[in-house]
């Protein structure tokens, strides 16, 4: 009789041994079966971003290309029409008339700068860029002596 209650014993302790390790491999699928279903879903979300497109990133325009462009403007009976061009040449033109073509610049200043030719060469027009994106006269620098321009021409963008 000893012995079976022993022998009872011996399967009783060796059944609670074997629960234990019923409950660490039972504990152990649960983390392998998150592990993979994390591992799954890493892979979902590697595949849906390859297949997005990405948007380029916007390239933020310098000073000089926003003031690229035609600007003019009807002055008394004359219709004024200049072109600034990437090349840093003016075109201009009066009354459908082009006229002689001169340079221009972006001074560190931030102002528009055109540079005279001709019987004005070496004379400097200074041009203001407005919130509106048309172009303001505001001075003019003449043997290095810069001067307010008291009639203040200004020209609209057009295009």
């Amino acid at each position: 009789m000893q012995k079976i209650i022993l022998m009872i014993g011996i399967l009783l302790v060796g059944g609670c041994g074997n629960s234990d390790k019923v409950k660490l491999l039972e504990e152990e699928n649960k983390r392998l079966k998150a592990e993979a279903n994390v591992k799954l879903l890493e892979e979902k979300l590697e595949k849906a971003e390859e297949a997005t497109p990405t948007a380029k990133p916007v390239k933020e325009l310098t000073l000089r290309e926003k003031v690229v462009g035609a600007y003019g403007a009807k002055v008394g009976e004359d219709t004024i029409k200049i072109v600034l061009l990437e090349n840093g040449i003016i075109e201009s033109h009066q009354n459908g008339n082009r006229l002689d073509d001169t340079k221009w610049s972006i001074s560190e200043e931030g102002e528009i700068r055109f540079y005279e030719s001709g019987r004005r060469r070496g004379d400097i027009q200074v041009w203001r860029i407005n919130t509106d994106k048309s172009i303001t006269e505001v001075a003019f620098i003449r043997n290095g002596k810069r001067t307010d321009e008291p009639r203040q021409l200004t020209l609209k963008k057009i295009k």
